[in-house]
């Protein structure tokens, strides 16, 4: 974890009180600046990305970061073919 940005002990209390959260098969978080802790690992997640319902695996490498970092926000932009005469 990065010492510039500070963490949100909020998120850490709320995990801790409320892991049931973890063990239901369709939990949705909305909010994705919580950090990744150890108790993740080999979970199945939901994440909310402003339109749908992503599904993430979480894997040992991801630990430390957010949730948010592994969710696209916005559609790839693709340049459309022109059609040859």
């Amino acid at each position: 974890m990065s010492l510039f940005k500070k963490n949100y002990k909020k998120n850490f209390v709320f995990l801790k009180n409320n892991q049931s959260c973890l063990k239901k098969k369709n939990f949705v978080f909305k909010n994705t600046s919580i950090f990744i802790t150890p108790s993740f690992i080999g979970k199945k997640l939901f994440l909310y990305n402003g339109s749908e319902n992503c599904l993430i695996l979480i894997r040992e490498n991801m630990v430390g970061f957010k949730l948010g970092e592994f969710i696209l926000t916005r559609k790839a932009f693709k340049f459309p073919k022109k059609k040859n005469k």
